[in-house]
């Protein structure tokens, strides 16, 4: 899934090959978190978790994605914000630039988490999310 994903965010910018990090998600257990979504038995998405280095934030969303067979059915919406809250505390979505299905994806998820103090800006990475989760 990791694979199509990039593939897939390709199309908005440059992807590097690979993902140098995805190791670290089963070696730093107290830092970095996978998740695996399923319907059923059926895998329909995965997130990757982890803790921010950004002072004042306690959690980044380091990857999202839903497989495209199972977009547009809600799984999206209620498992990020399951995961939000699972996570409670201080977030930061970033959107890769030119990512508009993203774009409109992420406030709906973040409502859908009961956020608290979301505040939405631009740096040079693109857009990006701030907001708490109780």
């Amino acid at each position: 899934m990791l694979g199509s994903y990039l593939s897939e965010l390709s199309v908005f910018g440059e992807v590097g090959d690979g993902y140098p990090y995805f190791d670290a998600y089963w070696q730093e257990p107290e830092g970095r978190w996978p998740y695996l979504f399923l319907e059923g038995e059926v895998p329909v998405g995965f997130a990757l978790v982890r803790a921010s280095e950004e002072a004042g934030v306690d959690f980044s969303m380091a990857e999202f994605s839903i497989v495209p067979g199972a977009r547009r059915h809600g799984y999206g919406r209620k498992m990020a914000a399951a995961l939000m809250r699972r996570h409670p505390g201080s977030w930061h979505v970033a959107i890769m630039a030119g990512n508009e299905p993203a774009r409109a994806f992420w406030p709906k998820a973040i409502a859908a988490a009961g956020a608290q103090r979301v505040r939405h800006g631009l740096d040079e990475d693109g857009p990006f999310y701030r907001f708490t989760v109780s």
